[in-house]
């Protein structure tokens, strides 16, 4: 149940993602976020759900794993892009480790976020455990 439940979920805000056109959205680093739950004229300081799953699709985060990722995401960071711990050494979203960023992308903008989080899970073949996100750890995702 709990499983069609999330997949209901998912389909609301996919759906809600697509139907974005550039007249009723802000421009962010060539991606548009919804103007209805932007917080700041620029880079909102926190996003809304329904942008973070819509992020997620955009940057090829497979359907299975967006509710666990959601769910780290605002464990993490409260859905803040700009958010930062660990004295400066984990950054944005999913509080990603500096070292996990190539050269170029910036940790802060919530696309390259996403996606260096992605790449993270893909290579290490789960979220939590050792050297995991503490989020999946405490909220039981393996």
């Amino acid at each position: 149940m709990q499983a069609i439940i999330e997949l209901i979920l998912y389909l609301i805000f996919y759906l809600q993602a697509q139907s974005l056109q550039p007249n009723d959205a802000h421009i962010y680093q060539d991606h548009y976020i919804p103007e209805s739950s932007v917080y700041a004229a620029e880079v909102p300081s926190q996003l809304t759900e329904a942008q973070l799953v819509y992020i997620l699709i955009e940057v090829g985060w497979p359907q299975d794993w967006i509710p666990e990722a959601v769910s780290i995401a605002w464990c993490e960071s409260k859905f803040s892009p700009r958010a930062v711990g660990d004295g400066g050494n984990s950054l944005g979203l999913f509080q990603l480790w500096v070292g996990w960023f190539r050269e170029g992308e910036d940790p802060l903008n919530p696309y390259t976020n996403a996606a260096v989080a992605l790449r993270v899970r893909q290579s290490r073949g789960r979220f939590g455990g050792a050297g995991g996100w503490t989020c999946a750890d405490l909220w039981g995702i393996p």
